[in-house]
């Protein structure tokens, strides 16, 4: 039985950024807030999502 368990920090990490992404997205004119810090954001939450789900080695 190889049971996968999530990472409960990594999980709040991506809830948040994903949160902060949506929040300052216009989606009326498809354009970000503050560009930079968005791009930053987005790094980090694929970083986390990535972390999140990647698969463990078998040893």
């Amino acid at each position: 039985m190889n049971k996968k368990y999530l990472s409960f920090p990594l999980l709040i990490i991506a809830i948040i950024l994903g949160v902060a992404i949506f929040k300052d997205f216009n989606f009326n004119t498809l354009t970000f807030k503050n560009l930079w810090l968005d791009i930053v954001y987005i790094i980090v939450f694929i970083v986390s999502l990535f972390l999140l789900f990647k698969k463990k080695k078998a040893k």
